[in-house]
Parts: structure tokens; C-alpha cells; sequence
């Protein structure tokens, strides 16, 4: 009958690296050639001297001791590494499911998703969340729906929140109209007083008329700032706050937020850099056509999912 393992051998073997198991093998298999040489591996009679041989176990068993000792230490092992990985990912703001495996066949690498209060935002593969707020309605709605023309800020809170959608003669064109109107008349009566043509009455009367639609012009860039114009600029503050507060963002650690500070940089690049070129002074709003307007221009190869 084999004798059994030692209680403080199977413990040391417990507690064995990979590399301490590898030469545990090797002096097995010199040990084997050992045994083979020696006998059985059973219990020896006395020796020349009376003294008791020691006694030995058959090196099949030891070895199967050895793998069951060597597979749950390793099996520890693996779960120590995925707990260690799982609090290193939630130091930097990262959830598990948001890692890229850099396979293509993982989760989506781009994602905004609104989980009722907390939104989930996946950006290059690396996820983290994100309190509820209004600029983030925005932003996600336009990341989700590129428009082909500008969106005007009106018409973008009515599609976010189900607001009544505005005609468009409300957002500005009939401003636009008139604009055009006065200038191609100013233009006209400049060039009569330039010709030689007319009489010094009807010069006389032009320039009265210049001078009014100069004073027509100056009071439009006083009027007061209308409903729309409000609209406009409550969502333009409201995406230019999300940006500010994700781009200050740090981690536990102190850096900068490895999901939040290069999503901030995404929207500014693709979304308010474009924006921009639709918001100027307000004279260069109307002539645009396009005031208060809004737009994404994705990168090639970023799609955004729900």
C-alpha cells in the first residue's frame, strides 16, 4: 500500500509558482528512473546497517497529487488576475463589457444610450456613465442622425423632446427676405446717385431713402431677441456645458478620464467646430440663411448605435 503526501509537502506544492512546478517535473522524472532502479517503490526491509529504507509512493499517484494541487492553484490564480483586471477597469472608468478586445467581434466600439437617468456612453470601445442632462439629448441625437443641411436649434429641441415643430417663416426667413430686400435697394439708389442721369431732386430723394433703410437697418440688429433666438441659444449652452464638464473630467487618479475627456474632444472637433460656422453675428446668421443651425460631421468609420 502507497504511503500518502505529507500535509506540509501538498501545501508547499499549493503554494508553488509555474516556474517551481516545471522543476518539480523534471526531478519526477528523475525520480522515476529512480524508482524503476530501486524496486517497486514499496516499503524496503532493514539495511546493512538495521536502519529502515525510507518508503516511497508510486510516481503515477505523486504526479496525479502534483496536477490536482498545480490546477487549483493555477484555477486561484486566474481568478485573482480577472479580479485584479475587473478593479483596474473600474479605477479608470471603464466597465468590462466596454473593453475592445481589438477582434472586431466584440461589443459596439460607439454607443450613446439613455438607461433613464444615467446614460451609458461606449467611445472607442472604452465605456463609462453619465448623469442625465439636456445637452446630452442633443449631442446623442445628432451623433445618431447626421443631418445632411444644418438643424436649426428650434427644430432640434422639437425632435428631442417632442416639442410642436415650428414653420420655417418662423426661424428666421422672413427676416432673411427682407434683409435681402433692403440691401439690393441700397444698391440700386447708390448707383443713381453715382450716374450722372438723374436730377438733383430725385439725387435728394434718394438720399433720404438711404438714409431710412440705414436707420431701418440698425434698429433690425437692436430688436429684441425673439423665441426662436432664445431656443437657439439654450441648446448651443447647454452642448457647450456637456463639452466643458466631460473635458475637465478626471479619474480616482487624478488624469484626465480616459472615456469622457476624448469624447468631449470628439464633439468639439465634429460638432461644435461645424455648428460654429452657423452662429456667427447676427446680421451673418440671416445672410447664411441657415441661423442657428447645428451639424455633425462624422469621421470616416464611426457609427453611432442605441
Amino acid at each position: 500500500m502507497s504511503a500518502a503526501v505529507p500535509n506540509d509537502l501538498l501545501m508547499r506544492f499549493r503554494q508553488a509558482t509555474p516556474e517551481q512546478l516545471a522543476r518539480i517535473d523534471e526531478i519526477l522524472g528523475a525520480g522515476d528512473r529512480e524508482v524503476r532502479s530501486t524496486g517497486t517503490g514499496a516499503e524496503d526491509g532493514p539495511g546493512r546497517d538495521g536502519a529502515k529504507a525510507k518508503r516511497t509512493i508510486r510516481k503515477g499517484e505523486f504526479e496525479a497529487a502534483i496536477e490536482r494541487i498545480a490546477s487549483r492553484r493555477l484555477r486561484e490564480v486566474a481568478q485573482l488576475i480577472k479580479k485584479d483586471t475587473a478593479q483596474w477597469l473600474a479605477e479608470q472608468g471603464v466597465s468590462e463589457d466596454g473593453v475592445d478586445s481589438g477582434g472586431g467581434g466584440g461589443g459596439p466600439r460607439y454607443r450613446l444610450q439613455n438607461g433613464g437617468g444615467i446614460w451609458k456612453i461606449i467611445f472607442e470601445g472604452r465605456a463609462a456613465e453619465w448623469k442625465d442632462e439636456k445637452g446630452l439629448h442633443y449631442v446623442a441625437y445628432l451623433l445618431k442622425n447626421p443631418p445632411e443641411e444644418p438643424i436649426h436649434g428650434v427644430k432640434l429641441a422639437a425632435r428631442v423632446f417632442g416639442y410642436a415643430d415650428i414653420p420655417e417663416r418662423s426661424l428666421g426667413k422672413e427676416d432673411a427676405s427682407s434683409q435681402r430686400a433692403i440691401e439690393k435697394e441700397a444698391r440700386e439708389l447708390a448707383a443713381l446717385l453715382t450716374g450722372g442721369d438723374a436730377s438733383e431732386l430725385v439725387k435728394e430723394e434718394a438720399r433720404e431713402r438711404l438714409e431710412e433703410l440705414a436707420r431701418i437697418r440698425q434698429q433690425a440688429g437692436k430688436r429684441p431677441e425673439t423665441s426662436a433666438e432664445k431656443t437657439v441659444r439654450a441648446v448651443r449652452k447647454a452642448i457647450q456645458r456637456l463639452h466643458r464638464d466631460m473635458a475637465a473630467r478626471k479619474d480616482e487618479q487624478g488624469k484626465p478620464h480616459p472615456v469622457f475627456v476624448p469624447f468631449a474632444e470628439h464633439v468639439r472637433r465634429h460638432l461644435l467646430t461645424p455648428s460654429a460656422r452657423y452662429s456667427g453675428p447676427r446680421g451673418a446668421r440671416v445672410r447664411a440663411g441657415v441661423a442657428g443651425g447645428f451639424t455633425y460631421e462624422p469621421p470616416e468609420g464611426v457609427v453611432w448605435s442605441e
